[in-house]
């Protein structure tokens, strides 16, 4: 039997298969070959303090913690600090790493919120001016600190600070889009912790004006302890920068400012877009292969012959395709499909990512 002979709801039922393949396809191909965006996080925090205390014995640990991986996350941010002087300095954090809320843990007068504002830093060292917008500034004054029995470098280091909570205005975790399909890769990042954005490892002097005045520096006996949150059964780190304490753990231990980021990747979930792949890819194939003959079928209809034969060939559902005008309307319906099939098919095959 001819496929011109098939019921009309056959014929959209295999266009429609086609069509839905395709897509599949193309859907889980994209998912499959998706990356996450990159760069990482624009969130910045950072520990200053006057450049009179350049040569304190103060051993400062700056943390940065994610507590939850919300569109908007709960972080926690602090410091612990030990050693023989008190610590006067400033708690800083910008760009995403900003928070909606202030849940501050301190004890009483050793921590004060100011006003948030603009800052303009030049860096002594290097002769550049940084400019940051919106800076949040905690203002931190403690007079008695416990002793060190510990190197900051060390990780059983304790020390008595403060921690602050609170909303975060970037999220921690982004994932590419891929439409209906979820990628199975993930962007982990956390904001650049240690020291002001562009200065790198350096100690400075910093010249502030702004929200904050004054000449200041990083403290020198610092580290950074960093906990983008805890991996779920099945997930795996991938390319993480830098190398974190442990290679199933998004937690990092260092001795100078860092940012943190890493991808996360999920092996089951990538196998089942691979299986969901394979399926659309043999669809297409198929239902490709029938819409194909099917506008062939069409394109031979429309040469002439006998009124008397097609009389004869032609079934009630084929009437339009006495006339030569509706002949033509029938090939563009299955012809554009086709098109689409292939454009699909094209960029699905070309690892086409967003």
């Amino acid at each position: 039997m001819r496929i011109r002979r098939w019921p009309l709801l056959m014929r959209v039922a295999f266009i429609a298969a086609g069509l839905g393949s395709a897509l599949g396809y193309y859907g889980a191909s994209v998912a499959l070959n998706a990356e996450p965006p990159d760069p990482a996080s624009t969130g910045w925090i950072a520990v200053l303090t006057p450049i009179s205390t350049l040569e304190s014995d103060v051993q400062v640990r700056v943390n940065a913690f994610a507590l939850d991986h919300r569109t908007d996350p709960r972080m926690a941010y602090g410091l612990s600090l030990c050693g023989a002087d008190s610590f006067s300095g400033y708690f800083l954090i910008g760009g995403g790493a900003r928070l909606l809320t202030q849940d501050i843990e301190a004890s009483p007068n050793t921590v004060r919120s100011l006003v948030p504002g603009d800052i303009e830093v030049d860096d002594v060292g290097t002769g550049q001016r940084l400019k940051f917008k919106d800076v949040q500034v905690l203002e931190v004054e403690i007079g008695s600190l416990p002793p060190c029995v510990g190197a900051v470098s060390e990780q059983t280091f304790v020390g008595t600070g403060f921690r602050v909570e609170g909303i975060a205005s970037e999220p921690v975790v982004t994932s590419p889009s891929t439409g209906v399909f979820d990628s199975a890769v993930q962007r982990w990042s956390m904001p650049y912790v240690g020291s002001l954005p562009g200065t790198g490892n350096r100690l400075g002097e910093f010249r502030v004006a702004g929200a904050l005045d004054g000449s200041y520096v990083r403290p020198r006996l610092l580290a950074v302890d960093v906990d983008a949150g805890t991996l779920s059964s099945g997930m795996e780190l991938d390319q993480p920068r830098p190398a974190p304490l442990d290679s199933d753990v998004a937690s990092w231990f260092e001795n100078a400012p860092i940012q943190a980021t890493t991808k996360v990747r999920e092996p089951a979930k990538l196998s089942s877009l691979q299986r969901w792949s394979a399926l659309f890819a043999v669809g297409l194939g198929v239902f490709g292969s029938i819409v194909a003959s099917m506008l062939l079928e069409w394109t031979r209809t429309s040469g002439h012959r006998p009124e008397a034969r097609e009389a004869a060939t032609l079934g009630p559902l084929d009437e339009p395709l006495r006339d030569p005008e509706a002949r033509r309307t029938g090939v563009w319906l299955l012809a554009v499909p086709l098109l689409v099939l292939a454009y699909l098919l094209r960029r699905a095959r070309g690892g086409h990512r967003p």
